[in-house]
C-alpha cells in the first residue's frame, strides 16, 4: 500500500493530473505518441512504407532525458559518459547491420536517426505496459526508495525522420535489466547491463 501510495504522489507531481496514466512518462522526444500501436508486452511503433525507400542513414545523435530534477555535477559527468557509450555503440551496430549504409552528412537520399534514453518507473501489475512513471535518471529523496526496490527501468525512444517529415518512432522500456544503485549513487559500471539492453533493442523495428 505505501509504494501504491509513493507511486500515484510521484504522478501526480510529474503529470498533474490522473487522467494521464497512460502517456505520464512522455518526455515529448517522439512528434506524436497517440499515433503509436503496441508491437509486444514492452514495444510500441509507428513506421511509415516509406521507410523503405531509403538505404543510407546518418545518426543525429543519442539524447539524455535527465527528468524532472537539476542534475548535480556528477551526474551531468554521468550522462555524458552514457551519451558517449551509445553514439559508439549505435555506429558500430549501423555499419554493421547489412541492410543500411552508414553515413556522416546529411542528404536527400538518408535518413536521419535520434535516440533518447530515460529512466521510468514500471508497474508491472498493470495491464497494459505502457502504465509507468517519468522517473529521474539519478537518486534523489523521491527516487530513492523506487531505485532501491528495483523498480526503475530505463527506457529507450527512436525518431526516423527525412527533413521534416517523421517516416517512423518506436519506444521500448528495457525491462529485464532494473537500474540499481552502488553506495546510493548511479554509476556507469552499474548501469552497463542495462545500456547495453538499449543498445540491442535500438535498431529493432527498423
Amino acid at each position: 500500500m505505501k509504494k501504491i501510495l509513493f507511486s500515484a504522489a510521484v504522478a501526480l507531481l510529474i503529470g498533474g493530473c490522473g487522467a494521464k496514466m497512460t502517456y505520464q512518462a512522455q518526455t515529448g522526444f517522439l512528434s506524436d505518441y497517440a499515433q503509436l500501436e503496441q508491437t509486444s508486452p514492452s514495444t510500441r511503433a509507428f513506421k511509415s512504407d516509406a521507410m523503405k525507400q531509403y538505404t543510407k542513414v546518418r545518426l543525429a545523435g543519442v539524447s539524455v532525458v535527465q527528468g524532472t530534477t537539476t542534475p548535480t555535477p556528477e551526474q551531468e559527468a554521468l550522462y555524458v559518459k552514457i551519451k558517449t557509450y551509445l553514439e559508439a555503440g549505435l555506429k558500430k551496430a549501423l555499419g554493421e547491420n547489412g541492410t543500411y549504409t552508414l553515413v556522416e552528412a546529411s542528404g536527400d537520399d538518408v535518413l536521419e536517426l535520434s535516440y533518447a534514453l530515460s529512466a521510468v518507473e514500471v508497474h508491472f501489475d498493470d495491464a497494459q505496459w505502457n502504465q509507468f512513471t517519468a522517473a529521474p535518471l539519478g537518486v534523489d529523496a523521491l527516487s530513492y526508495s523506487l531505485y532501491l526496490s528495483e523498480s526503475i527501468r530505463i527506457m529507450l525512444e527512436r525518431r526516423a525522420s527525412h527533413g521534416d517529415e517523421v517516416l517512423g518512432e518506436y519506444m521500448e522500456i528495457v525491462k529485464d535489466s532494473p537500474i540499481v544503485p552502488v553506495d546510493d549513487q548511479l554509476s556507469f559500471e552499474g548501469m552497463k547491463p542495462a545500456l547495453d539492453a538499449w543498445l540491442e533493442s535500438a535498431l529493432k523495428g527498423m
